[in-house]
């Protein structure tokens, strides 16, 4: 399986059930559960792999702003799964500016179990094998160069942004998700 693939796969399922986490999570473990465990670890592979690459600050502040001014470093990992499954032009396009988000379908946006389906699926097709014993402990240097070559970080990406700076870098999403309530509702913390 190469990022090709695994897109289709992810395109597939989307298709199948656009705002439905549950039903396309469902749709996931039956479309892993039809590849070989050696695609479903490769699978696996740039499933983490397109979560590390998208661990940048830029989109953070979209997933504060996704999650009612809330996102604490497990709920980001969650938000990247759930973007992960929205498709290669969503997670694309978010890497290139934050502020597409407005033009997906909002909360919920962490998707958590999306990560734990291929080890579920490994295990079906295995009788049992634990596909963690097989991935490798840190990210592939090669792989994450394969996946990044697709990849247009925006401008900003990668600086970190407190409270009310936040919608002068995502505007069209803050506007989106703010319902009306001023902007002083922002805690300064963030």
């Amino acid at each position: 399986m190469d990022k090709n693939d695994f897109w289709a796969v992810v395109e597939k399922c989307r298709n199948a059930h656009q705002t439905d986490h549950q039903a396309f999570l469902d749709e996931l473990m039956a479309a892993l559960q039809s590849q070989t465990p050696e695609e479903v670890v490769q699978f696996k592979l740039i499933l983490d792999a397109y979560a590390h690459l998208a661990d940048k600050p830029g989109l953070w502040s979209a997933a504060i702003a996704m999650n009612d001014m809330y996102c604490s470093d497990d709920s980001f990992f969650y938000f990247r799964g759930w973007l992960i499954s929205q498709g290669k032009k969503a997670y694309l396009a978010a890497l290139e500016d934050p502020d597409s988000l407005a033009d997906v379908d909002c909360p919920p946006c962490e998707l958590e179990s999306v990560y734990y389906i291929p080890s579920y699926a490994y295990e079906k097709l295995t009788g049992g094998a634990d596909i963690y014993e097989l991935l490798p402990r840190g990210q592939d240097e090669m792989l994450l160069s394969a996946l990044r070559v697709d990849i247009q970080y925006g401008k900003g990406i990668d600086i970190k942004r407190s409270g009310r700076s936040i919608p002068n870098y995502i505007p069209r999403l803050c506007k989106k998700l703010l319902n009306g309530r001023d902007m002083r509702d922002w805690p300064l913390w963030l």
